[in-house]
């Protein structure tokens, strides 16, 4: 008999909560201005997170677990009084993709010795239209699968950084572009 492995709740919490809280409690959030984020899990899969999620901004790490258990069984979380879809499986890159608007600029994120050949965000975002929306790669979803989807790479740190402080660093400076702070 075959077991399928379980994946680690804890380590995945510990990993995502924190990015995931700092997104979503995030100014740049609270004025409409994030539309989803899409974490890869690995091998539970690729799933959308919805910015009306905020059950998750207060969320414990056992809570956090105990959602991830409920959503990796699932493919689904829904907002109870609405049946709303707050959190959801995807099939794959290519159906990521596809979700995202055309007009966005697919931007992948480097940090440390990679982050050579990419342009400095702050720079980047001060070059570009405040009308442009963006779709930020950041951490190990960088792979090869969505590689090529990727229409420009910007520069975060020289500092190798793990995907929770890309993704500060990228919120901070479009809260900072914006006026959103």
């Amino acid at each position: 008999m075959i077991v399928p492995l379980r994946p680690n709740l804890e380590n995945l919490t510990a990993v995502y909560l924190p990015a995931l809280q700092a997104i979503l409690d995030s100014p740049l959030n609270a004025s409409g201005m994030v539309q989803a984020v899409y974490i890869n899990f690995g091998r539970p899969g690729i799933y959308e997170i919805r910015p009306q999620a905020d059950f998750i901004k207060d969320s414990t790490p056992t809570a956090f677990e105990n959602v991830l258990g409920g959503l990796f069984q699932t493919g689904r979380i829904l907002r109870t009084d609405t049946a709303e879809e707050l959190m959801l499986r995807i099939p794959d890159v290519p159906t990521v993709i596809a979700r995202i608007q055309e007009d966005y600029m697919k931007i992948g994120c480097l940090s440390g010795a990679g982050a050579l050949d990419g342009t400095n965000l702050q720079e980047y975002l001060t070059a570009s239209s405040n009308d442009q929306s963006y779709f930020f790669v950041v951490g190990n979803f960088a792979d090869k699968e969505i590689d090529h989807h990727i229409e420009d790479y910007v520069k975060v740190s020289q500092l190798d950084l793990n995907a929770n402080a890309e993704l500060r660093v990228v919120v901070n400076a479009l809260q900072a572009k914006w006026g959103v702070l």
